[in-house]
């Protein structure tokens, strides 16, 4: 489930059951922002920008969907830069305006704007984002950007123990 606010204090709440997205008004009131009828397929991640536009991450529709602050929405992206499909996840602004998100469980992408992306982080194969060393067992990295945490990895170190 995601969560996102606008700049008019409505919280949106992605909500797989129905692959909808909820507003809720600062009064309480509920509303359905965009649906399955949109396009979203399993909703996970959201974010603003900074026009007030919503991006959706859709995890099993392999996109990121764009909403105007009416409702019109667009695919922003279909699939990762890597032409993979494993499915959008986590979504953040940076303060260049660039849109960060992360595909499956080993990349993160950046997209411009105008939607142009490149593979910040991580590679083609594997299932985790690439960091230099492992740290000691059972401790904790984040990846942070712009502010915003994106992922929190949990490590463990295997260790032989005895002869």
């Amino acid at each position: 489930m995601g969560l996102a606010f606008d700049a008019g204090g409505n919280l949106f709440v992605s909500s797989q059951v129905g692959d909808k997205i909820i507003k809720i008004a600062p009064s309480g009131s509920q509303s359905t922002f965009a649906d399955a009828v949109d396009g979203i397929n399993w909703p996970v991640g959201l974010a603003f920008n900074p026009a007030g536009e919503l991006f959706v991450a859709s995890a099993f529709g392999s996109t990121i969907h764009r909403f105007d602050p009416q409702g019109n929405g667009s695919v922003f992206a279909q699939n990762d830069p890597l032409g993979w499909s494993n499915g959008a996840h986590a979504l953040a602004f940076g303060s260049d305006g660039s849109l960060y998100a992360t595909w499956g469980a080993n990349r993160l992408a950046r997209y411009d704007p105008s939607g142009t992306a490149e593979i910040f982080a991580g590679t083609a194969g594997g299932w985790f984002i690439a960091i230099p060393a492992i740290p000691e067992p059972e401790t904790w990295t984040l990846l942070i950007l712009g502010g915003v945490c994106m992922a929190a990895i949990r490590w463990f170190s295997h260790r032989r123990r005895g002869g």
